[in-house]
């Protein structure tokens, strides 16, 4: 029995060369998709067996189409891309991709990759893995960022953002309209809090937090 795939690509003549690769190499039926949309309308149609999904997928990429399909019971899906980095690896097997290749792959690379799939195994080529790797660990020290910096209240957190900014005690007086003293007494609490040695060590963790996207609950003792 052939194994469905859909090809899901903003680039025609791409898809196009994935097809006739496919195809030639014998026990594929393959269909098309250029958007999330025409995926979602081929998946109901066709019922395919694996879905090879672009990074970048209009309207919004893999990421958030993969949020919009059924993981549990729909097809296998396969992101792909160019030249990915390790975080955009990660993110899309958190969403629910069972695997991650590369464009670049020769024809037959791809077709072991599709069969290691229906096999119920995870296809992913060996060279994002560390990059993946890196990326798990990166997240893995940004939770424990914000596990520390929970406990800071809302004025710590102010300082220590303004710390982040190399700003200097006296500004950060100066701009919170407080006394230096305070300042120095916050940042002592926030470096307890932190179990850090240095306002330096803060203020990298301030940036890997916030400039990543995390969004901590602090508790406000003002």
């Amino acid at each position: 029995m052939s194994t469905r795939v859909l090809v899901a690509d903003p680039v025609g003549l791409f898809r196009a060369g994935v097809r006739s690769a496919l195809e030639r190499a014998g026990g594929f039926v393959v269909s098309e998709a250029c958007d999330e949309p025409g995926l979602l309308a081929a998946i109901e149609a066709e019922h395919p067996d694996l879905v090879l999904l672009d990074l970048n997928l209009p309207p919004s990429g893999a990421i958030a189409t993969l949020g919009h399909l059924d993981i549990e019971n729909g097809p296998r899906l396969i992101a792909w891309s160019l030249d990915p980095e390790g975080d955009q690896v990660l993110a899309a097997l958190s969403a629910g991709a069972i695997g991650f290749l590369t464009k670049d792959m020769k024809a037959d690379s791809i077709v072991r990759g599709l069969h290691t799939a229906l096999a119920g195994q995870a296809p992913i080529r060996r060279s994002l893995l560390t990059g993946v790797i890196g990326a798990f660990q990166k997240l893995e020290r940004r939770d424990r960022y914000t596990e520390r910096a929970i406990k800071l209240s809302s004025r710590e957190l102010e300082v220590l953002g303004l710390i982040a900014l190399g700003t200097r005690n006296r500004e950060i007086a100066d701009q919170l309209e407080i006394s230096e003293f305070t300042v120095k007494r916050h940042v002592q609490n926030i470096l307890h809090k932190l179990n850090v040695p240095s306002r330096e060590v803060a203020a990298h963790i301030y940036r890997s937090v916030f400039a990543a996207g995390g969004t901590p609950q602090l508790a406000v003792t003002l």
